[in-house]
């Protein structure tokens, strides 16, 4: 799809970003080559699935895996809070590339889904 120049692309990422849940600012920066922005993208999409999965496995209901979902999600957005909190500027050191940033808070985010997962088995 973005193969036939950065115009294409570039116009694609205006569209966009009215949609920023749907499109993460990390997209224009994976774009870019930066790893530690591609490991933050992954966790968040981890951090989600994980929860979903797990209400996928103990419920049929769409309003258990809708209600589960947006739990998830608000989640991974108090957990980069509390690890920007923590790191001080996480945003900048993940547009710089810092992968030590990035890992810590994919760290967060896998536990927090693991443990919001494990809370839906009682």
């Amino acid at each position: 799809m973005f193969h036939r120049g950065s115009e294409e692309s570039e116009a694609w990422i205006l569209r966009c970003k009215p949609l920023s849940p749907v499109c993460p600012p990390e997209i224009e920066l994976v774009r870019a080559g930066n790893a530690a922005a591609g490991l933050s993208l992954g966790g968040a999409a981890i951090g989600i699935a994980i929860p979903i999965a797990a209400t996928l496995a103990t419920s049929h209901a769409l309003m258990d895996v809708i209600v589960w979902g947006l739990t998830a999600l608000v989640l991974q957005l108090v957990m980069f809070r509390l690890v920007d909190f923590v790191v001080r500027g996480l945003s900048t050191r993940i547009e710089n590339g810092e992968m030590a940033s990035a890992a810590v808070l994919v760290g967060v985010k896998i536990g927090a889904a693991l443990l919001t997962a494990s809370a839906l088995n009682g």
